[in-house]
């Protein structure tokens, strides 16, 4: 019988150890944006005009901004993986009409 007892936790890799940190380094840079823009901005978007801290007007940029890339990306791949899946249906009826 062995005297030893596996771990409770598996190893993190170096890539998990890396976006743990970088996510660590991401949260601390937001949090900086944020104490310097405190200061209240008024924004004018279509016919309101809003007033908010200059930090919510960049957070609600950035989370658009995400917004949109998500769309953009997750309608490429659709547009990529329909095509995909097209061709290997016209390879599979090419195959079986050659016999």
């Amino acid at each position: 019988m062995s005297t030893e007892t596996p771990d409770a936790q598996p190893k993190k890799s170096l890539w998990e150890k890396g976006r743990l940190i970088a996510a660590a380094v991401g949260a601390l840079l937001v949090l900086i944006v944020v104490l310097q823009n405190t200061q209240a901005v008024e924004t004018k978007i279509l016919f309101l005009t809003l007033t908010m801290p200059r930090a919510a007007l960049l957070l609600g940029t950035l989370l658009v901004g995400f917004a949109l890339g998500y769309l953009v990306a997750n309608i490429r791949f659709r547009k990529t993986r329909k095509k995909g899946l097209a061709e290997s249906a016209n390879r599979g009826k090419r195959g079986t009409d050659s016999k």
